[in-house]
């Protein structure tokens, strides 16, 4: 069934070191298969702590501005429109530039 989320609806579920993350769609909200769905909002200079992926694969496609993130240690430019995928095991963390970035993130359940 198509679903229509309006701004107000939508979860703030982490918020700190200059971005917010919200989310879109998780297992809570669309069952136990479910794709989840992630926007993050960061402020310039803002930083994501380093993750490290564990069973599933993910991409994250850049919605406005630019920054970088950085893939097992390669730094990789992050510009409007670019799509990133991650794949099992991958750790990054995520940088915006001077002019903030903002992205959405898709995660494949394992």
């Amino acid at each position: 069934m198509p679903t229509i989320f309006k701004q107000e609806d939508l979860i703030k579920t982490n918020e700190q070191n200059g971005w917010v993350e919200t989310n879109l769609a998780d297992s809570d909200t669309f069952g136990q298969d479910a794709m989840i769905a992630r926007g993050w909002s960061f402020a310039p200079g803002g930083r994501t702590p380093e993750f490290t992926h564990g069973d599933f694969e993910q991409f994250i496609y850049v919605i406005s501005g630019s920054g970088s993130a950085c893939v097992n240690g390669e730094t990789l430019r992050l510009d409007d429109e670019a799509v990133l995928w991650l794949e099992r095991g991958d750790r990054y963390y995520v940088e915006s530039g001077p002019d903030g970035l903002e992205i959405l993130v898709g995660i494949a359940p394992g």
